[in-house]
Order: structure tokens, then sequence, then C-alpha cells
């Protein structure tokens, strides 16, 4: 599971780091095989540079390091003509892992979470008020994490099918941060 918080979080990085970005065309076999090579790379001088998969901690920094020379520099060096199309391949990636992750575990989760809320109504020692606090918290948690499930959605057919396709190779990549 740390995998995939790792996940989510470089999403949310690299979501922050491209800011709005202008429509892209579907990635291809090629892209994703060059994102795979380059994604650790990216991560150490990310690392490097004060970032971190736990969060940002400088979104200063974060600019900085984004536009600098470091950057472009490396991301140009494996083959990324372009930091928005490495940016773009990299958020579609992570969108499209976190999904199917999600939705893989969906019925699992679900009924762990109905059968904590079950726990939660039926235990005398809980007042009706904190009851109603923790119900409150797993409505939001079931909310969050449909979101998350749907997060796919706008991801084209050929993406998610090359996503599925390298889904094993970019969740060991993912495993290592």
């Amino acid at each position: 599971m740390k995998y995939l918080s790792s996940l989510l979080c470089l999403g949310l990085i690299i979501l922050f780091a491209a800011g709005p970005t202008l429509a892209q065309e579907p990635f291809n076999a090629d892209e994703i095989n060059r994102f795979m090579t380059t994604l650790p790379g990216f991560v150490s001088l990310m690392e490097k540079e004060g970032q971190s998969l736990d969060g940002v901690k400088s979104p200063g920094a974060w600019e900085q390091f984004k536009l600098g020379l470091k950057f472009k520099s490396f991301l140009k060096d494996q083959g990324w003509p372009e930091p928005q199309r490495f940016i773009y391949v990299a958020s579609q990636v992570s969108k499209g892992l976190a999904a199917g992750q999600a939705g893989k575990n969906s019925p699992e989760v679900q009924a762990q979470m109905e059968a904590a809320k079950q726990q939660i109504m039926n235990n005398p020692g809980l007042s009706a008020e904190l009851k109603k606090q923790m119900m409150a918290q797993f409505e939001q948690s079931q909310a969050a994490y449909q979101q998350m499930q749907e997060v796919g959605k706008d991801i084209p057919a050929q993406e998610m099918s090359l996503i599925k396709t390298y889904q094993d190779q970019l969740l060991a990549i993912y495993q290592n941060f």
C-alpha cells in the first residue's frame, strides 16, 4: 500500500508542477517505455533538489527547479524535448495506476468500510455524538475513495491500454520510492 500512497503523492506533485497544460496527444508505447526509464532518475533529481514523494517541501523552490536548467537538461538528456510531455505522461500514468488500483481493491475496501461502520454503530461505549463524527469521517473517506476510482475516466482508451499492459513494471518502479 506504500507504493500506492507514493504513486498518489507523485501524481499530486506532478500535477502541482504542471499547472495548467494544453491538450496533448495520447502517449504511445515508446513514450511509456521512456517514462519508465526516466522516472527513477527524475525522482532522484527531484529529491536532490529538496523535493520528496511525501509532499512538496517548498513550492517556491519547486517552481525554480521545474523551470531550471537542471530539470530541462535532465529530461532532454532522457529523450524528452519538452518537459510538458514528460509531465503529461507522468500525470496520466499516475492517474491511471491509482484508478486501476482503487478499482481492483474496491469490493474489499468497501466491505471493510461497511464492517467498520457497523462496529461503530453497534459499539455501546461510544456516545451518539462520537458515532456521528466517526460516521461523517467514513462518509468522507468513501467519497474520496470513489473519486480516486473515477480519476482515470478521462484517460484516453489507448493510454489506459498501455498503462494496463505495463502495470506490473510501473508498479515495481513506483514501489522503489
